[in-house]
């Protein structure tokens, strides 16, 4: 199966030791570094690069980078930068399973 999400469908916030697990001991996010931050207008466009020490087994997919968008001031206000580690979580997602009948 594969999932997709959005780029304006992810949150994104700083990370902490254990911030990508949840209560019940499972990831709960995609723990990643910030690569490049554009801030074009009202958007700020992120390009994330998942830590793979930190990721459960399973296949990223061909482009290991993950696009997320969030308001500019939100970008701001957060202070990310550049080679910053944060955590990256779908709020919705589609998904796709191989071979199912429609």
């Amino acid at each position: 199966a594969f999932a997709y999400v959005r780029p304006h469908d992810l949150d994104v916030e700083r990370y902490a030791p254990g911030a990508a697990v949840g209560a019940d001991g499972r990831p709960r996010g995609i723990v990643a570094q910030l690569a490049r931050a554009i801030v074009v207008g009202p958007i700020a466009r992120l390009e994330l690069v998942p830590c793979a020490d930190t990721q459960p087994s399973g296949n990223m997919g061909p482009d290991p980078i993950i696009e997320a968008q969030i308001p500019a001031e939100q970008y701001k206000a957060m202070g990310f930068q550049e080679g910053e580690t944060l955590v990256v979580t779908p709020r919705r997602a589609r998904v796709f399973v191989e071979n199912a009948t429609q």
